[in-house]
C-alpha cells in the first residue's frame, strides 16, 4: 500500500466532495477502502451513507378499501 501525501489527502476530500465513491477512489488511488475512510473522516469530512443514492421503484401504493 502507497503512502497518502498532503496533496493526496486534498485531492481524495475533493474527489470525495464532488460525488466519487469511497471504493472509486480507493482505485484511483491504489489504497484499500479503510484508507480513504479513514482520512475522510480525520479531515472532518461528512460521509455519505454507503451504497449511494436509492432509485425510486415507481410502484404505485395502494390502500385497501374502507369498509
Amino acid at each position: 500500500m502507497s503512502k497518502l501525501t498532503e496533496q493526496n489527502v486534498k485531492d481524495i476530500v475533493a474527489m470525495y466532495e464532488s460525488g466519487r465513491s469511497i471504493r472509486a477512489i480507493a482505485e484511483i488511488f491504489g489504497v484499500r477502502y479503510f484508507a480513504i475512510h479513514q482520512r475522510l473522516t480525520k479531515q472532518g469530512v461528512a460521509l455519505r451513507p454507503p451504497g449511494g443514492p436509492r432509485k425510486a421503484t415507481g410502484g404505485v401504493a395502494t390502500a385497501s378499501p374502507a369498509d
